[in-house]
């Protein structure tokens, strides 16, 4: 007759040999999920691969467009401006090419961008209420008349309303040398 002692060596054993199977087990999920988010990741790769590819397409074709005068004199002036260096697409969309032709050409591209905002805002009211909330900088969560999100209001300055001119100084605003931006 066997000893406890053998009886406890076996059971630990056994316990240890099961344990060792159900960890081979739970790896074999683990590996197979690991399988699943690589093949996932791979296929994302390649539509982003795909999608940047046609986006390179497409911005040929609109530079030979603009060179060929099909886009308008002044985006066919930027186009040859931007080919010599003379100016980049950066440049021109943030105002810093005060070049006539830039000019023109962020007025069209602004237009542009407006029309299509609206046309989506009318379609939408969901994407209208989260896009005006970020263009007057608040949370989407708050309620209208609500601006937890701006921080604590100020006696020295009241706040900016859509329509009004941007004020000239202040914590992350131009200070008094810097041109007023505009409105927004």
């Amino acid at each position: 007759m066997p000893d406890r002692d053998q009886y406890d060596t076996e059971g630990v054993l056994a316990q240890a040999e099961a344990a060792a199977r159900r960890s081979e087990d739970d790896l074999a999920v683990v590996l197979a999920e690991v399988d699943r988010a690589q093949a996932s990741i791979a296929r994302g790769r390649a539509e982003l691969a795909q999608a940047r590819a046609e986006l390179e397409r497409e911005a040929d074709e609109e530079e030979r467009r603009a060179r060929a005068g099909e886009l308008g004199r002044a985006r066919r002036v930027v186009q040859e401006r931007i080919d010599r260096d003379e100016t980049t697409w950066r440049a021109v969309m943030s105002d810093v090419d005060q070049h006539w032709s830039a000019v023109e050409v962020r007025g069209e591209t602004v237009a542009a961008w407006r029309t299509a905002i609206d046309r989506l805002e009318q379609e939408d009211p969901e994407f209208a209420a989260l896009y005006r909330s970020v263009a007057e900088g608040r949370d989407p969560a708050e309620r209208p008349g609500e601006w937890d999100s701006l921080g604590p209001a100020s006696d020295a300055e009241p706040p900016v309303r859509p329509g009004e001119t941007w004020p000239r100084s202040g914590p992350h605003r131009p200070g008094p040398d810097v041109p007023d931006p505009g409105r927004w």
